[in-house]
């Protein structure tokens, strides 16, 4: 059964579109602009600013920013067959929409057709994960005011992060993380954080 996506249209505010992005899409539109030509070979694009493809949330509503382009002008964008509000030029249609993640996976189909009917979509994965990562301590050894830690990171989707006392240490970002690490004091506090910003504290001591 395939699931019913949601979402709320923004209107958008066109300067909130990273200007550098917007600055290079406006060049562009000018350089396929000036060209002259009887017919319309180019189809549109769309440009999303955030979040990135396949990112993660801790919660099931985020928001959705980018613009759509085109030599001759936008005359429609869709998500999901649905249609939405634009900001900006017609050749330079900013747009932003709230997500409804109602599973832990979701896709969002950006449709955007121009003024002689050409069109482009790009798929937008997204994915929500409430639930923080877990921690196990393997090894925890003192020395005089040496401490030692040796553990193991685990997470649903990825663990981005662990510091320690304040201090990222050096990981390779996954499922399952190991670690080791050393710190001087009478106690340690490890935070682990997973890809859609879950944190898990402990004091080791």
């Amino acid at each position: 059964m395939t699931a019913t996506l949601h979402y709320t249209p923004v209107m958008p505010r066109f300067p909130q579109v990273r200007i550098a992005r917007v600055a290079a899409a406006l060049t562009v539109s000018a350089l396929l602009a000036s060209c002259t030509r009887e017919a319309d070979t180019f189809r549109p694009r769309i440009v999303i600013t955030e979040p990135e493809a396949g990112s993660v949330s801790r919660q099931a509503s985020t928001i959705v920013k980018g613009f759509a382009m085109d030599d001759h002008g936008v005359a429609e964008l869709l998500v999901n067959g649905r249609p939405l509000p634009t900001a900006g030029s017609s050749k330079i249609a900013a747009f932003e929409f709230r997500t409804d993640i109602a599973s832990n996976r979701t896709n969002y189909t950006i449709k955007a057709t121009d003024t002689s009917g050409k069109s482009v979509t790009v798929d937008l994965p997204l994915r929500f994960d409430p639930t923080p990562p877990k921690l196990e301590i393997t090894k925890f050894e003192k020395e005089g005011k040496t401490l030692r830690v040796t553990g193991t990171a685990t997470d649903d989707v990825k663990v981005a992060s662990i510091t320690m006392d304040g201090s990222r240490l050096t990981i390779n970002p996954g499922r399952r993380v190991p670690f080791y690490a050393e710190a001087t004091g009478i106690y340690v506090d490890i935070v682990v954080t997973d890809a859609a910003g879950n944190k898990l504290s402990r004091r080791v001591q």
